[in-house]
């Protein structure tokens, strides 16, 4: 894999992704810098605007308000990602750097980002 270019939704540099990693890490003393934490705290945060908004709370009730849910800062992607939902948008993230191209260092264990989506 070194030598290889990925696409990652993990960027360094979004500063929600890292307000929620250093929440994360003063909660539960690790801070784990991939995709997988901060792509499940935009679905979360996604579903909790849902819920919240919900009236009634029924399944096209959930439906027609993540469909209200817009330009909510995510933690995923390059600074300026956000969640947004509509009634023919289904996608959810948007911005130009939402995917982030990143190589393995040389020593297997670290990664760097080499460019953005939109941005390369």
């Amino acid at each position: 894999m070194v030598g290889w270019t990925g696409l990652d939704q993990y960027d360094p540099t979004n500063p929600v992704g890292q307000s929620y990693l250093d929440d994360f890490d003063r909660a539960y003393g690790r801070r784990p810098e991939y995709c997988v934490p901060v792509v499940n705290r935009d679905l979360a945060t996604v579903l909790l605007h849902a819920f919240a908004d919900a009236h009634p709370l029924s399944p096209r009730g959930v439906k027609e308000a993540l469909e209200r849910v817009k330009m909510v800062p995510a933690a995923s992607g390059a600074p300026g990602t956000f969640l947004s939902f509509g009634k023919w948008i289904r996608r959810g993230w948007m911005g130009a750097g939402y995917l982030v191209a990143r190589q393995l260092d040389p020593d297997r264990v670290n990664a760097r980002t080499v460019g953005r989506f939109g941005q390369l």
